[in-house]
């Protein structure tokens, strides 16, 4: 069940972003999909009113994505793996997105 509604809801997604924010959601997103499929769905129900990649602006100014936003909620939701967070990234990038 939740195979099929996550790809109607990332195709959506797909469909409704453009710049860089398409760019990112072509990236793999498994942990942000884990994220979803054993957090949020089995608590919410559905991924109605979720925003993949929420487009951001940081206290610097930097253009930042969080995984997932629940917009009414106003709440963000972090995969915090370390392929996405330490393995790939600077020192100075981890920094950046610890502050």
């Amino acid at each position: 069940m939740f195979e099929k509604e996550y790809s109607i809801f990332w195709k959506e997604q797909v469909q409704r972003a453009s710049g860089q924010r398409l760019e990112v959601l072509g990236r793999d997103l498994t942990g942000t999909k884990k994220l979803l499929e054993v957090v949020l769905f089995p608590v919410l129900g559905t991924l109605d009113g979720l925003v993949l990649e929420f487009e951001m602006l940081s206290l610097s100014g930097a253009k930042i994505f969080g995984d997932v936003c629940h917009p009414l909620l106003r709440i963000v939701f972090e995969d915090e793996s370390f392929v996405t967070h330490a393995e790939k990234i600077t020192r100075d990038r981890f920094s950046f997105e610890r502050a």
